[in-house]
């Protein structure tokens, strides 16, 4: 071996040192990283528990933040042990995605609303139309129709109604905003909070199809008592009369005029 050729191999192999010294410092990063997260996961996991396991307050908002952490937090995870591990834990993006999907379905369940119309006389639907009419309309129905017994004749806005009133306008989005601000452990916040929400409620605007089909429903209901009459407005939530109680905390609204009915609605909602 000549002078040159042993200059060649020592910068060769002072080369390879450098890169395997490089490497090194890379796999050791993501394995910083794997424990880092980890630590952070099980921090977020302990919260949980301990907010489960007492008297602490928290909502679905705290829930879901806390569940998207987590779940970036396990996916981070998986993706720097397959670089370290040069992909041999693919198996685990396939069973995490699985086990999100299955989360992320729980967590974010809501009651179907089927697709009705705005407003419905009592005397078309019974017990079963809970997703429809809300709980205290279902039950007075079945009272009336099923049972037989004496009750007020009347009409619902559907639940359906009330979904395309807040599409209609583009509610979710600023309730949502305003409640992420909020600390529920401060009743002053959760009181400031529900003004603004009631606010942006009552200035909105009722849809045209649904305050004609509204008055629609009124001319039916006097040509069915023969006279015209005022009405009482009030809340059938989906859940109410049922393992819920929701005494009291509902606006109702009586002996309202015709030309009232929608802005009383929306003071209901």
């Amino acid at each position: 071996m000549g002078f040159f050729d042993f200059l060649k191999s020592k910068d060769k192999k002072h080369k390879r040192k450098e890169e395997l010294k490089e490497l090194l410092k890379e796999k050791y990063t993501y394995f910083e990283n794997v424990l880092n997260i980890n630590n952070h996961v099980l921090s977020i996991m302990a919260d949980l528990e301990e907010k489960f396991s007492g008297d602490y307050l928290f909502d679905m908002h705290y829930i879901k933040t806390n569940m998207d952490n987590i779940s970036k937090g396990v996916f981070k995870m998986i993706q720097n042990l397959n670089i370290l591990a040069d992909n041999k834990y693919l198996q685990l993006e396939k069973n995490y995605k699985e086990i999100t999907e299955k989360i992320e379905k729980y967590i974010t369940s809501r009651v179907e609303i089927p697709i009705t119309d705005f407003t419905l006389p009592i005397d078309s639907f019974g017990k079963d139309a809970v997703n429809i009419v809300g709980g205290k309309m279902a039950h007075l129905a079945e009272l009336k129709n099923n049972i037989k017994l004496l009750t007020p004749d009347g009409f619902s806005i559907t639940s359906y109604a009330f979904i395309k009133f807040i599409e209609y306008n583009k509610l979710q989005n600023e309730i949502s905003k305003i409640i992420q601000d909020v600390d529920i452990n401060k009743i002053e916040d959760l009181e400031s909070c529900s003004k603004k929400i009631q606010t942006l409620i009552i200035n909105s605007e009722v849809p045209e199809e649904i305050t004609q089909s509204i008055n629609s429903a009124y001319d039916s209901l006097c040509k069915r008592i023969n006279k015209k009459c005022n009405v009482s407005v009030r809340s059938s939530a989906i859940h109410e009369d049922s393992d819920f109680s929701f005494a009291g905390q509902y606006s109702s609204f009586l002996n309202v005029q015709q030309d009232l009915i929608p802005q009383k609605y929306k003071e209901v909602i």
